[in-house]
């Protein structure tokens, strides 16, 4: 599939990854706009600045990042055919909250703090259980020096393929869209 033109996405999508487990990917300015919020608040900021002022381009990067992220892990995951379970999912973000917080009410405010949902938190646990099978399958059998190598080309090969099938509105472009600077 080849990614549509920028000019040619609907007015409520920032970006669109094609051929993603056959399908195309779109992220919605709703998708992003709660991805703005989280990267505001991971700055302990209260609101996020108007474009153009007090780092609103810094953070909408981390944000349109955030959302490409996750696209790209479960489609590459997908591709390598790696999945996790649901039940596995669940009894990592258990393990993980356990881990991190004494107490469920300092996880809840955690979550209103960061402004995550409950399906935010499981999709976050998600891929990072499908980033750690992805890493793993790549340098499979290797080590030392070798293993560093194979494991470079495969995030250098793995960045080129995403960014050629994802295409970001003209407002939203960053480097890591085809249509972005490093074009």
């Amino acid at each position: 599939m080849i990614p549509p033109p920028p000019t040619a996405l609907p007015p409520n999508v920032v970006a669109v990854i094609v051929d993603v487990r056959g399908s195309t990917e779109k992220i919605t300015k709703r998708e992003f706009q709660h991805a703005l919020a989280q990267a505001v608040a991971a700055q302990g900021r209260g609101l996020a600045p108007k474009p153009g002022h007090g780092g609103y381009g810094k953070l909408k990067d981390t944000a349109i990042g955030e959302l490409l992220d996750s696209v790209w892990i479960k489609g590459q995951a997908g591709e390598m055919g790696l999945g996790v379970t649901s039940r596995q999912i669940r009894e990592e973000r258990r393990q993980l909250i356990k881990l991190a917080f004494k107490s469920r009410a300092d996880y809840h405010r955690f979550l209103v703090e960061a402004r995550y949902t409950l399906r935010d938190v499981r999709d976050r646990v998600e891929e990072q259980m499908l980033s750690t099978l992805i890493q793993e399958r790549a340098v499979t059998g290797l080590s030392g020096p070798a293993r560093q190598k194979a494991f470079s080309k495969f995030v250098a090969e793995y960045e080129q393929r995403w960014r050629a099938r994802t295409v970001c509105a003209p407002e939203y472009v960053l480097d890591r869209c085809s249509n972005g600077s490093g074009s």
